[in-house]
Formats: C-alpha cells, sequence, structure tokens
C-alpha cells in the first residue's frame, strides 16, 4: 500500500507488521480500517509520538469475520517482536488488552472487559504518564465515563508509535472496523510543586513534593547556586500520587535543591 496515496496530507502512517495485507480509509475524525491476514500480523495506522500523550477513539463496528478485531495500539518500534500494548474490540463489542513488555518478550493476554448486553460502540483510550500505561474502555453512547481495564509500567521509549490497529485470522477474507472521534493529544506532565522543607533528625531534611502521577523527576543540589553548579542526585524516579517525600542530609556547607521533569 502507499501511505501517501490512503492518507494523502497526512503524518499518519500504514504499515502491514508482520505480513498479511490490510488498507485505511481515512475521514474527519475517524477511519475504516481493511485487514486480510493470518492472526499473528496486523495492519497499523500510526504516528510517531514522544512524552506522554492521551490516544482515544470510538469503535462503531467490527465485522464479525474470523476473529477479526480492531482498536488502539502503542508499540515501541515497527518490528514485529516489538514491546507494545494492545486494546482492541471484538464484533461482539468486548474489549481485550494485549502486550508485551520487552522486545522478544512473551504477550500477555487479558484482562478482558464485559460482553454488553446490547449492540453499541465502544470508546477506547490508552494515556501515557511517564513510562505508566493507562487503559481504559466506555460503553457510553456520546459523553463516556471511562472504566480502567488496566495500569502498568511497560513500553519504556520517549518515542513511541501509535493509532489504530486491525487484526484478523482469514487468510482469503477482508474484515473491516470502521472509528470515529481519533484523537491524540499530547499530556505534557506539571511541573513539580514543593509543598515543604523540614528537619527529619539530625543533619536530614525532608523535601515534600508533588507532580503528576506516572511521569518522572530528578532532583539536584548545589552549595552555592553559581552557574553551572547543579548536580544530579540519584536517578530520576516515577512518582506516586499526592504527596512524595525525599530525604538528604545537609551537612555544612549549606544545601540548596530543585526538582526538575525527566527528561
Amino acid at each position: 500500500s502507499n501511505p501517501d496515496r490512503i492518507v494523502p496530507d497526512s503524518d499518519w502512517t500504514l504499515s502491514n507488521i508482520g505480513g498479511g495485507s490490510g488498507e485505511a480509509w481515512p475521514y474527519r475524525s475517524g477511519c475504516t480500517l481493511y485487514r486480510k491476514g493470518t492472526g499473528s500480523d496486523l495492519t497499523f495506522l500510526h504516528r510517531s509520538v514522544s512524552g506522554s500523550f492521551q490516544l482515544s477513539a470510538r469503535i462503531d463496528s467490527v465485522q464479525a469475520v474470523s476473529n477479526h478485531k480492531a482498536g488502539l495500539m502503542i508499540r515501541e518500534s515497527l518490528a514485529e517482536d516489538s514491546a507494545f500494548v494492545s486494546l482492541s474490540v471484538s464484533a461482539d463489542q468486548q474489549v481485550h488488552v494485549s502486550y508485551r513488555t520487552a522486545t522478544g518478550g512473551p504477550v500477555i493476554e487479558g484482562p478482558d472487559g464485559p460482553v454488553p448486553a446490547d449492540d453499541r460502540p465502544v470508546w477506547l483510550k490508552l494515556e501515557r504518564n511517564g513510562e505508566v500505561i493507562r487503559v481504559s474502555y466506555s460503553y457510553d453512547e456520546t459523553d463516556p465515563d471511562y472504566t480502567l481495564l488496566l495500569e502498568a509500567a511497560t513500553v519504556p521509549n520517549t518515542t513511541l508509535h501509535c493509532g489504530m490497529s486491525a487484526v484478523s485470522t482469514a487468510t482469503l477474507l477482508w474484515g473491516a472496523s470502521s472509528s470515529s472521534n481519533l484523537s491524540l493529544i499530547s499530556t505534557a506532565p506539571m511541573a513539580p510543586v514543593f509543598h515543604s522543607i523540614h528537619p527529619a533528625g539530625g543533619s536530614n531534611y525532608e523535601l515534600l513534593f508533588s507532580g503528576t502521577e506516572g511521569a518522572r523527576y530528578l532532583l539536584q543540589e548545589t552549595s552555592d547556586l553559581a552557574p553551572g553548579s547543579w548536580t544530579d542526585v540519584g536517578d530520576s524516579a516515577t512518582i506516586s500520587s499526592g504527596i512524595n517525600l525525599l530525604t538528604r542530609p545537609s551537612s555544612p556547607p549549606m544545601m540548596f535543591w530543585r526538582i526538575l521533569t525527566f527528561p
């Protein structure tokens, strides 16, 4: 397939990973994916994104052809054995999660969502904050109220490939899926906020701060505030929700500290 023909004037690219055949027909804020494959391969309409982001779409229909599934995907690379997270929908509107945490590692299946009682579209959302991926879905018709299905630290690269994917075990039949409301939004972590610094016994001090859950922050220190004098204190760390605590010794000379988003 020729991505320039399928997606004119766009930075979205169509790739067939692992063999098989696929086509994509974007329209407005969605697209229709067509897939004919062997089950272990997939069609991927994607673009590159760095840092934290939110990828979402509404899956309006999935054709009931040979276990056809379609949805959202994040990949570390376009290699067949790449680390990835996939959130897909089958023809019965059931939501499925699969992922691989490292290149060449095993594929982990589940958890799956429930099968809805009636026929309806499915909203999907993949969020990345630092190295934490959140996987959510909603069966609401227009205003999605998402249910968290999985939260895991995986797919660690800063720059990832993300977009729409489709798979099918059919080798002779095409399976189709349609989506709308496709959205990709960068969500940079908030600047860290210092809450307090106070003695913690002896020459130690406790530094209390908050920021974006799952994002990485780096502590630096200096004794004289001179330009270029700031040095890293250990490695960057992923923070939790609420107030986070760091303990540092402060023997003479006096030390100054600051916390930065990372990278």
